[in-house]
Formats: structure tokens, sequence, C-alpha cells
């Protein structure tokens, strides 16, 4: 058993202190936008192939799925259920930029689906570092099956499928990590440390993540699910803490759980 502690302890050393947003947040920004960028120019590369007349149509290249016409015909106001999310952005941006619909369609997928590499990076610096994000970033928002169901000309709710539960789950992660030892071989934590991090975070963080959360849910209401889900596990693992840990679930769980009821309400604020 020994042994055993030794090599799981070495192994903690090798990936360094835990994750602190305090100390690292200027590398997390810096990373983050150069993945952001790198990520986008890949997809934007892709242009070229609609430089062809057939496929254009009235100065507007031809998109990919007819869900993006379906969208986007909404956003004009055609047929039911118009006041959708995806559809209320595209008729905001076409009014504050003047864009074409057609463009916006074309154009929008790339710029959404590049923020998946965001979210991949900071998954991967909360596991291990921001060493390791910077491939968790690169390869997570280049996957072959979100990478085609989000490129050029794919406006669809599709580019929200893996991005949204992704940060959501993160956020929760981020936050229950406050409350977890480094590892299995650590003590608890101590009563001064407890009220450290309930102090630090019940300041902010259950009050900002839920809001985001309820954002989310307004472009995939089956968020609010995961969140029920990883409550539970959640806070079954807190022990001695759940008393605290109920004050902090009181100020994210009615942001979020509300969110499937008001699916739209952000844009109809313009």
């Amino acid at each position: 058993m020994e042994a055993v502690k030794r090599m799981y302890l070495k192994g903690l050393d090798a990936i360094g202190e835990m994750p602190s947003w305090s100390r690292d947040w200027r590398w997390i920004a810096l990373y983050s936008v150069c993945i952001y960028a790198i990520v986008l120019a890949f997809r934007l590369s892709f242009a070229g192939r609609w430089d062809h007349p057939e496929l254009w149509v009235n100065g507007e290249r031809i998109l990919a799925t007819h869900d993006a016409y379906f969208w986007l015909a909404k956003a004009k106001g055609v047929g039911r259920l118009v006041g959708y999310p995806l559809a209320e952005a595209a008729a905001l941006l076409h009014g504050m930029t003047g864009i074409g619909l057609g463009t916006l369609g074309f154009w929008a997928p790339a710029f959404m689906g590049a923020l998946v590499g965001v979210v991949c990076y900071l998954w991967g610096w909360l596991l291990a570092g921001r060493s390791a994000g910077i491939f968790a970033g690169l390869v997570g928002a280049l996957t072959p099956g979100f990478f085609y169901r989000s490129r050029l000309g794919y406006f669809d709710t599709d580019m929200f499928t893996l991005l949204v539960p992704m940060f959501v789950a993160w956020m929760l992660a981020y936050w229950v990590s406050h409350f977890l030892k480094r590892g299995w071989f650590f003590p608890s934590t101590s009563e001064s440390d407890e009220r450290r991090t309930v102090s630090y975070s019940l300041l902010w963080q259950p009050l900002v993540f839920g809001l985001l959360t309820r954002f989310g849910c307004s472009w995939h209401y089956y968020t609010v699910s995961l969140c029920i889900g990883f409550f539970f596990s959640c806070v079954s693992r807190f022990g001695s803490q759940r008393k605290t840990r109920g004050k902090d679930i009181g100020f994210l769980w009615p942001d979020c759980f509300f969110a499937g009821s008001f699916r739209g309400d952000f844009f109809h604020l313009f």
C-alpha cells in the first residue's frame, strides 16, 4: 500500500499544483485567445471550396444544411415558433450590423464552433494544468463529428450541442473543485480552509454560474438535467460540509432550475 501511495504522490508532483484561477488567469486568457484564433483560422480556410458560381445564389453562398434556412426563415418571422434563441440571435445580429442573413448563416458556425476549443482548454487546465489544456483545446475543437456538424454554412443548433454542456459541466466541476481534496491520500480540508472556501465561493460563483447556466439552457434546455444529476452526485460527496455547501446551492439552483421556462428571454430584452 505504501508503494502505491508513493507512486500516486509522485504522479501528483509531476502534474504540479492544483489549478488556481488567481495565479493562472493571464496564461488562461492568452492561451484561450491563441487556441481560438488557430481553430478559427483552420475553419475559415475551407471557405475557398465555395468559390464556384453554382454554389452562389443572389450573391450569397449556399448553406450546408436545410436546417440553416429553417432558422433563417424564423429570423425573418416566417412560420411558427419564431422566438427561438437561434432565430432571435440571427435577427438581432442582422438588425445591428446589416449583414445579410445568408452571410451570417454561412460564417457564424466557424466563429461559434471555435469556442469549443476554449472550453476544452479550460477542462485541460482544470484537470492537469495549463500546459495540458493547450493540447486539449486544439484537439477537442477539431473532433471530426463536431467539426462536420459545425462547419461553414452549418447554421444549426449543433453549434451548441457540445459547447453548452461542456461549459456548464466545467463551471460545476470548477465550483466543486474548491471543496475537494487534492488526492486520495491527502487529509480532509481543515475548518479554516473550509471557511475560506465558503466565503470565497459564496460571494459570486454559484450566482454567476447559475445565471450562465440559465442562459445556456435557453439554447439547449437539457443541460438542466445535467445540472440536477451533477448536484446530487456532488452533494453526496461533501460529507461534513453538506450544511455549508447547501448555502451555495441555494444561490445556484434557483438560477438554473427554471432555465427551460425562459427560452429566448435574453434576446427579448432587445
